[in-house]
């Protein structure tokens, strides 16, 4: 028999953030989290218990099980990837966003791979990453997400992709709940990839486009746009599976 969930249970657990709130059309349409697992929404990264972990084996065993080994650095915690980034969400996050999560974004950009569906991390980014795998996540401050303020706060909370809207480092289900916020992550990216496609078919862009790299300034545009005609009220023709 495993272990059980060193996660409290509560009776009123915190929200999950909303990452769409610049489109209120989107909140019956997207994929919501299981409320089953709604106490795992009172881990509190302020007070992160992944960078403990290592201090003694009754300290690592006091956060079990979790979805990766640690002790993630506190400057870095679980932001610790750059994450594909769906155009919607890069459009909002340029147009809200000013100062030193301004530059960021910008910075972001430039070193990224540039598609009309997003941004993604370039190949060395990728390489690094997959080379430091689970047992290295979190532990290298040069693979923070680039993201992260001076103050070591997301800059586009608002506005993350469903990658990090649905990190979880364990649950109060043990196991079986990181399993179903696994299965939850894949729904939720899978979503926000069909919503950047219909956007881009929207705004005149084929199959044939999708591989197509774009300039800086031509994705910063493009982005926009795809915020614009959401913030529009444009509904994608889809519904959840």
């Amino acid at each position: 028999m495993s272990k059980a969930s060193t996660v409290e249970h509560r009776e009123r657990p915190l929200e999950l953030a909303e990452a769409y709130g610049a489109y209120p059309q989107l909140w019956a349409q997207r994929p919501h989290w299981p409320e089953a697992l709604s106490d795992d929404l009172n881990l509190n990264c302020s007070h992160c218990r992944m960078t403990k972990v290592a201090e003694s084996r009754q300290a690592s065993l006091s956060v079990w099980p979790r979805r990766d080994w640690g002790p993630f650095l506190n400057s870095v915690k679980c932001c610790a990837h750059q994450p594909h980034w769906p155009n919607f969400l890069i459009g909002a996050a340029i147009e809200s966003s000013a100062g030193e999560a301004a530059i960021l974004i910008e910075n972001l950009l430039i070193r990224s791979q540039l598609f009309v569906w997003g941004a993604r991390p370039s190949r060395e980014r990728r390489l690094a990453e997959a080379r430091s795998g689970q047992c290295g996540y979190g532990r290298a401050a040069a693979l923070a997400c680039p993201l992260l303020s001076s103050s070591g706060q997301c800059s586009v909370w608002q506005f993350r992709p469903g990658t990090c809207v649905t990190y979880v480092c364990q649950s109060a289900r043990g196991a079986q709940g990181l399993s179903a916020w696994r299965e939850y992550e894949l729904k939720l990216v899978a979503w926000e990839s069909e919503l950047a496609h219909q956007l881009a078919w929207q705004l005149g862009y084929t199959n044939d486009d999708l591989a197509m790299k774009l300039t800086f300034t031509e994705a910063r545009d493009f982005y926009l746009k795809c915020h614009g005609l959401l913030s529009s009220g444009w509904r994608p023709e889809f519904e959840v599976v």
